[in-house]
């Protein structure tokens, strides 16, 4: 008779982080998706990322959520600054779990390339009220994606509304 037992120790504290997609959007402004992994046996309930953009720090996020063993979670970054034109080296840095730093560093670092071209542009829109702007709401939805990119609603007194929207010109 044989017996096999594979026996396995987990990390308190182990993330992962895997890049996911990366939309370049209007003006000046990148969307990435990070995939956040618990590989520990403690739950996360906060994940700090730095973000770098061409070799600068701009923005160190903390994401308050619950992520239990060997669960996923995509984290939405809206990255802003220090971005260029064409070749924006983009890195994610997962620096701390809980508020510590985990126990394997070999995979919490993850890089892009991305250019500013897109398939997104402004549109306006422009609502003129009647005599009833609190009557009024709007939305903007994206069919091939099932999301909704912008919404709102009038208040009394209001008698022409602007908006500048950032849309994929591609899309439906």
């Amino acid at each position: 008779d044989t017996l096999n037992v594979v026996l396995s120790q987990l990390h308190q504290l182990e993330g992962g982080l895997v890049l996911g997609q990366v939309t370049p959007k209007c003006g000046e402004e990148v969307t990435v998706n990070a995939r956040v992994t618990n590989y520990g046996e403690t739950t996360f309930n906060t994940t700090e990322i730095e973000v770098i953009v061409n070799g600068l720090a701009v923005d160190t996020i903390t994401y308050n959520f619950s992520i239990p063993y060997l669960v996923e979670s995509v984290v939405a970054i809206i990255i802003t600054e220090n971005l260029q034109e064409t070749n924006n080296e983009i890195t994610l840095n997962l620096l701390r779990v809980n508020g510590e730093q985990d126990a394997i560093i070999d995979n919490n670092s993850v890089s892009t390339n991305t250019d500013l071209g897109s398939d997104y542009s402004i549109v306006t829109l422009v609502i003129n009220a009647d005599n009833y702007p609190g009557e009024t709401s709007w939305q903007i939805y994206d069919e091939l994606r099932n999301e909704t990119v912008a919404a709102g609603a009038l208040t009394e007194g209001t008698q022409v509304y602007s908006e500048d929207i950032c849309v994929d010109y591609s899309s439906c």
